[in-house]
């Protein structure tokens, strides 16, 4: 009985709060009111409104973020193989060479279309080991003019300070024009003979003009070919190199140049006045010890370029 007279206060409010939803015959003026009854009628008022109130405002039940499974990707790095460019085919050590002159066909000479003819290069062995008959003359790059593309040498042996004359059989193209070939020297490893003041380093040239109406073989003033030829005044402990350039131009005019040692010194600007096409020599001199150094010609003007290396060594 306490348990009721407790809720009986919760109850009434609940009941006049909710006066509209409770039977009628429980509102009646009976002057004995059924506390039980009343008591369930109040119960079943709580309920219902509870029910509507779920109903009108419906708790969210949050959403459970359950991570769907990851799918794992194997990233596998893929290495390109290394581009290996063509390998040059490389200089001899002990081998070195000079041109000397040219024997036959001087440059510009000029042809009739399908002309045949031999050029004949002379040239020095300048290093230290002896060239022998398993050397030869090869084409480099340029106009071949239908040349063989290897010669052997004609000589059994050319000593260090010795001289050979390599020649080749061309012939002038059909067409009228300029042409210019290059060729050097193999050994029998295959490997270039360095040429001091060559093309490349490494090569000496013809040059023809073919027909009447030929390409001059240059309309300005230039510097057109220097070859070096070097000398040791005294022994390799107490002596100097004496280094001559021979420079050719094509008409006259004045060049401007300098030279470039290895050890990073340089002269001052020098030149050399040409009264008409032709070749002048230039002469520098290092007093050194040393070997194993080299000397550039550089050719400020006309043509601003650099003319081959001559190298410096003693026996």
């Amino acid at each position: 009985m306490k348990k009721n007279i407790i809720f009986l206060p919760l109850v009434l409010f609940i009941v006049l709060s909710s006066a509209c939803t409770i039977p009628f015959n429980l509102l009646s003026s009976d002057p004995t009111p059924d506390i039980q009854a009343i008591q369930a009628a109040a119960e079943q008022t709580v309920v219902a409104k509870l029910t509507q109130d779920a109903a009108n405002n419906p708790t969210a039940i949050p959403a459970t973020n359950t991570p769907e499974p990851s799918q794992t990707v194997a990233l596998i790095a893929t290495i390109p193989p290394t581009a290996v460019g063509p390998t040059a085919t490389p200089l001899s050590a002990c081998d070195s060479a000079e041109f000397v002159t040219d024997i036959t066909i001087p440059d510009g000479t000029n042809f009739s279309a399908g002309d045949t003819f031999v050029k004949t290069w002379r040239i020095r062995n300048v290093g230290s080991c002896p060239w022998n008959s398993t050397y030869s003359l090869v084409f480099d790059t340029g106009d071949s003019l239908n040349g063989l593309a290897n010669i052997a040498f004609p000589v059994a042996v050319v000593n260090p300070g010795g001289y050979v004359d390599l020649s080749v059989q061309l012939k002038a193209p059909a067409s009228g024009g300029h042409y210019t070939g290059y060729w050097g020297i193999k050994n029998n490893a295959g490997a270039w003979v360095p040429v001091i003041g060559g093309s490349n380093g490494r090569s000496f040239y013809v040059d023809i003009t073919v027909g009447s109406a030929a390409t001059p073989v240059s309309a300005d003033f230039a510097v057109t070919k220097v070859t070096f030829s070097v000398t040791r005044v005294g022994t390799c402990a107490d002596g100097k190199y004496v280094v001559v350039a021979n420079v050719k131009a094509n008409k006259a005019g004045t060049v401007n140049y300098h030279w470039v040692r290895s050890d990073s010194a340089s002269t001052p600007n020098q030149s050399v006045t040409f009264g008409a096409a032709g070749t002048k020599q230039i002469t520098t001199e290092w007093t050194t010890s040393w070997s194993g150094l080299w000397l550039k010609l550089y050719i400020d003007s006309p043509n601003d370029e650099q003319f081959g290396t001559a190298n410096l060594n003693c026996p």
